[in-house]
């Protein structure tokens, strides 16, 4: 669970910028919205609150930005001006991101320092809070150093590892932890795989613009059921949704036929590849499909469309 979060020097934020989920004296009486371990009580949930552009977006923004260094090892490209640019002489500036996380009752800091300008990292580290303990740290040089108790075989390994490491200024160590490297069930080299595992998989960011990923269960009847209940309850207008079969001629009056031909004929190829029936979802800001190919290479092409208020008329997912 996350515990806080802390920036500085990114995007809006100049100074350090923290939000903490520590829950207050105040609503210790409150069991229902808190989560409570031995040696912290959290909030389930918070919301944060303020004017436009005074950086509530940014925010959410910086677990984004983690998670995609730590997926991908670096610091992205597209980040060099994504230092806080109210101040100029930021851009040569330290960047610093860190979380501090309650992971199968320990207490852990994971952070790293960074010069977004020219994507290098200067300095990585995990603390447990429980002990205030450095447990893994690469220092300016890009030198790591660990406090770990190893066993001599895991100990080799780590040597290994950072050796490796020493001049490598531009990749996480967290994420090189995590690339085929299995360890025994009870070696301290797990809080790499601990924390690893909390940015890939219970880390989840949802941003207005960002398109869905998985479609299936707007296909199956049951669930869609589900759906229905939870748009109605939106009070939308919307009173009932259904699936509804498309022509391979609309669908090609809907993405044009250029888009068509390349979609058929790569979903053509994995069919043949694989030999088997796969589904292919598509979506825009104005279009919702389904597309299913059987190993013959027929076609079945779904969309949604929608029943608002008294009307008899269908109304497309654009609309």
């Amino acid at each position: 669970m996350l515990i806080q979060v802390n920036v500085q020097n990114f995007k809006s934020f100049n100074e350090s910028n923290s939000l903490n989920m520590i829950a207050s004296n105040k609503l210790r009486t409150q069991k229902d919205r808190l989560y409570e371990s031995v040696d912290v009580t959290l909030l389930k949930s918070a919301v944060i609150y303020g004017a436009n552009a005074s950086g509530k977006s940014n925010f959410v923004e910086v677990l984004r930005f983690m998670k995609e260094c730590v997926i991908n090892q670096e610091i992205p490209i597209e980040s060099y001006n994504w230092y806080c640019r109210n101040h100029e002489d930021n851009k040569e500036k330290i960047s610093s991101f860190s979380v501090q996380l309650l992971l199968n009752g320990g207490c852990y800091e994971y952070g790293f320092d960074a010069i977004l300008n020219t994507q290098t990292i200067k300095d990585e580290w995990i603390i447990h809070l429980n002990n205030n303990k450095v447990l893994y740290q690469r220092n300016n040089n890009g030198r790591p150093m660990h406090n770990l108790n190893l066993n001599r075989e895991e100990q080799n390994r780590m040597d290994i590892y950072m050796n490796d490491f020493i001049s490598n200024d531009k990749s996480l160590f967290l994420t090189e932890m995590n690339r085929n490297k299995h360890f025994e069930k009870d070696s301290n080299l797990n809080v790499f795989h601990k924390i690893y595992q909390w940015f890939t998989k219970d880390l989840n960011v949802v941003l207005p613009d960002m398109p869905l990923k998985k479609f299936a269960y707007y296909y199956d009847e049951s669930t869609l059921n589900n759906i229905k209940k939870i748009v109605r309850s939106f009070d939308t207008g919307i009173e009932f949704i259904e699936i509804k079969n498309m022509s391979e001629e609309q669908l090609q009056n809907k993405i044009g036929i250029s888009l068509y031909k390349d979609v058929i004929g790569e979903l053509k190829k994995k069919v043949q590849k694989q030999g088997q029936e796969l589904n292919l979802s598509m979506q825009s800001k104005k279009e919702f499909f389904n597309i299913t190919m059987n190993d013959n290479y027929d076609l079945e092409i779904k969309t949604l469309c929608f029943k608002h208020g008294k009307s008899m008329l269908d109304f497309e997912f654009c609309e």
